[in-house]
């Protein structure tokens, strides 16, 4: 059996350009035609699937590199994590959320309000682009839902006494006002797991017990790990 050439072409199943069109778009596709430009980012993409990285991995870094500065490939950049986001929503919102938010239209606001901050994200794989998308949709669904309540609050019946609220800020108000809210995400990726999952957990408002017992500590001990997490996440500029 004759060994491949280096000349060979690239296998089906490889080809950056069939991927994008399958799985991305047409504006994908055009990104990796066989032109000077398009032969560039290929080479691109060859030299890190040959350090390791996964072919959809490294196409989706090109397809959000040139989407910054191109609306229609932003489309389906962001289309492209549609479904996933689809399914995190039911999740979500499985929580008792449902009677405050609808699923389709919470993806639809996380991913209609990505365009301003799509050149501060960073990452490596799907799967970390899929996180910040998630914690995204986790938080915000948290919001809406605060929100809708109170409005709900104030069209109770005269006469009828409302419920006690808390006078106290919510959490992601404490870390941030409502317009840096998606740079928050980004700051708060930008840190350890452990105090990843600990501000998550905080900016969903569960009870310090629950987090303690979700990162097997103490109370105490939980409590003092929230506190480091929320100083380490305000150094960051």
């Amino acid at each position: 059996m004759t060994a491949p050439s280096s000349q060979d072409p690239e296998p089906p199943e490889a080809d950056p350009r069939r991927l994008a069109a399958e799985r991305l778009g047409p504006r994908s596709e055009a990104l990796f035609a066989a032109d000077p430009a398009g032969m560039e980012v290929r080479a691109r993409v060859a030299r890190r699937t040959r350090e390791g990285t996964d072919l959809e991995d490294a196409v989706l870094t090109e397809v959000h590199r040139a989407a910054c500065d191109d609306r229609e490939l932003a489309n389906e950049f962001i289309g492209f994590f549609l479904a996933d986001l689809m399914h995190i929503g039911g999740a979500t919102l499985s929580r008792g959320l449902h009677q405050f938010v609808d699923t389709g239209d919470l993806v639809q606001s996380v991913l209609g309000d990505l365009w301003p901050v799509l050149a501060e994200v960073r990452f490596q794989t799907r799967g970390q682009f899929l996180a910040f998308l998630s914690r995204r949709l986790d938080w915000k669904a948290v919001s809406k839902a605060r929100k809708l309540r109170s409005e709900r609050e104030r069209r109770e019946p005269v006469g009828q006494a409302p419920e006690p609220r808390s006078t106290e800020r919510s959490p992601l108000s404490e870390l941030a006002s409502e317009e840096s809210y998606d740079r928050t995400i980004l700051k708060i990726l930008r840190l350890s797991e452990r105090d990843q999952r600990l501000l998550t957990l905080y900016l969903n408002e569960e009870p310090i017990d629950r987090i303690a017992a979700e990162l097997e500590l103490s109370r105490a001990a939980a409590h003092k790990a929230l506190q480091r997490a929320i100083a380490r996440f305000r150094e960051l500029k």
